[in-house]
């Protein structure tokens, strides 16, 4: 399938506050990757989803997007990569958040999003995920939970409904990259639908 698609992979000017590149990733099925250098804010979000819809129009499903050089993202930035997942949902596609900028992250926590995403160290770690292999050096082990016991995060669990593993950092709510399902992780360990 990557053979066959193609995609302008010179500097996209979005807006005035940002450049994307974006380079297709051939190991990985379906894969495109996205630099995103600069701000996404309110003025520059709609030429942002613009290039996401190219992207999977060419039949792209598996986005990772660079953020090492986003120095800023508004709500509305933030807004454009939920608008990514629901546009990779009919494709049974996902994305993969990579190397962001702490005080970039900090917009997505006060908002809400930190556990709706995947996020990646960089962009290998991202194939990683998207591989499902661990992109965790020294895995912590996988732990058989119950109430009485004190987990100490961060941990590995499955998704309940299919069962792929993940490296969780705290309680919390998460979506799978699998199945595209919502679980929650207890304080305990365990795993809920």
């Amino acid at each position: 399938m990557n053979e066959a698609i193609s995609f302008d992979t010179s500097g996209v000017a979005v807006g005035d506050e940002a450049i994307v590149n974006c380079s297709q990733i051939n190991e990985l099925l379906g894969g495109i990757l996205f630099r995103i250098n600069g701000q996404l804010t309110t003025y520059n979000s709609t030429q942002f989803q613009a290039l996401i819809n190219d992207a999977v129009a060419k039949g792209f499903k598996n986005f990772i997007f660079d953020c090492n050089s986003l120095n800023y993202c508004s709500s509305t930035g933030v807004g454009a990569f939920t608008f990514a997942v629901k546009a990779l949902k009919d494709v049974h596609g996902n994305i993969v958040i990579s190397g962001m900028q702490p005080k970039v992250k900090d917009v997505f926590q006060l908002l809400g999003f930190s556990t709706f995403f995947n996020f990646a160290a960089n962009p290998t770690e991202a194939i990683q995920i998207f591989s499902g292999k661990s992109p965790v050096k020294h895995q912590a082990p996988v732990v058989e939970a119950t109430d009485t016991l004190e987990v100490i995060f961060p941990i590995i669990v499955k998704c309940p409904s299919c069962s792929k593993k993940f490296r969780i950092s705290k309680p919390g709510r998460y979506r799978c990259s699998g199945c595209q399902k919502l679980f929650t992780v207890a304080g305990n360990g365990e795993t809920y639908n």
